[in-house]
Formats: structure tokens, sequence, C-alpha cells
């Protein structure tokens, strides 16, 4: 591998993973303030196993779609 090719993908990792640092953190963010609202002082209640599984799936369908983007010309 050439320095060119492994450039662009040193620079895809690093910018995939601010953007997803940044969602993650802004998502756990409107999470803890939503169950804020719900519950002041409480704890929130606990994430059903359907409702992981559907978030988790919707994440793969995600990322699904992102990897589609590179395989288009």
């Amino acid at each position: 591998m050439n320095d060119e090719t492994t450039q662009w993908k040193t620079n895809m990792y690093l910018v995939g993973g601010a953007i997803g640092l940044l969602i993650g953190v802004f998502t756990a963010y409107l999470y803890t303030r939503a169950a804020d609202e719900a519950t002041p002082g409480g704890t929130p209640k606990r994430v059903s196993t359907g409702d992981a599984f559907r978030v988790g799936m919707t994440a793969l369908g995600l990322v699904r779609q992102v990897t589609e983007l590179a395989s288009k010309k």
C-alpha cells in the first residue's frame, strides 16, 4: 500500500470515530434529559430487551446504508 491509500483510510477512521463519538454523547444527553423529565430526581425505568433489540437493528440498518454509499458509483 502506498501512503496516499493509507492516508485517506486513516482520515476516514478518524472522521467516522469523531462523528460516532459526538452522536453517542448527544444521544446519551437526550436520553438522560428525557429520563429526568419523566422521573424528576429518580432513576429511569430499565430499557426492555425488545426496545434495545429494536434500537440495535435500526443502528445496523444505518451502518448498512453507510456502507452502501461506498459501493455506489
